[in-house]
């Protein structure tokens, strides 16, 4: 290996970094409410009218606390059953609302999915480190990793390490959450 093949890919690894990290929470589509997708369990399933007695829902300041878009928030046809707040997981998350026809009562319910056997997907990771090395001395690092895909809870990507003392490492990674 050439000796600036570790400075070649350590300058590429900081470029995807700062790249990835510039991109604003528009640039994601994060920070309106968007309409979820339809959990595979219903693909398929067929709607029917129901025709409930009443139906609960929350005060119309519920629509400006909830973050709706203007579009929403505007129309009078529209209100608040359910707003939950989900945890972030790296396991795919079905929300299900139900209604109680008798009641008008609504309930939100969330379940996790099972890990798909092959998943490809982008996540990024800047970490700054500091410690003690070997001999007793102070050393600190700049460590990036990038995630391109995993297979069940097996992750696949690549990392790129800068120590102080010259220590340099760039290589592929296989990583498991718990």
């Amino acid at each position: 290996m050439n000796k600036y093949t570790p400075w070649l890919i350590s300058v590429i690894a900081c470029v995807i970094a700062v790249l990835s990290f510039m991109r604003t929470p528009e640039q994601t589509g994060r920070t309106e409410p968007h309409a979820a997708q339809k959990a595979p369990a219903i693909q398929g399933e067929g709607k029917v009218d129901a025709t409930p007695k009443k139906v609960a829902v929350y005060k119309e300041s519920a629509k400006k606390k909830t973050k709706l878009p203007d579009r929403l928030k505007n129309d009078k046809a529209i209100a608040v059953l359910d707003s939950s707040r989900i945890e972030g997981s790296d396991h795919p998350q079905t929300v299900t609302t139900v209604i109680n026809t008798d009641t008008g009562d609504t309930e939100t319910l969330v379940s996790e999915d099972p890990l798909p056997w092959i998943s490809v997907k982008s996540r990024n990771e800047l970490k700054l480190t500091a410690g003690i090395n070997q001999s007793g001395g102070y050393s600190g690092g700049l460590l990036f990793s990038h995630e391109f895909g995993s297979i069940k809870a097996l992750n696949f990507g690549f990392d790129v390490a800068l120590y102080t003392g010259g220590f340099k490492q760039a290589g592929a990674s296989v990583s498991y959450r718990f």
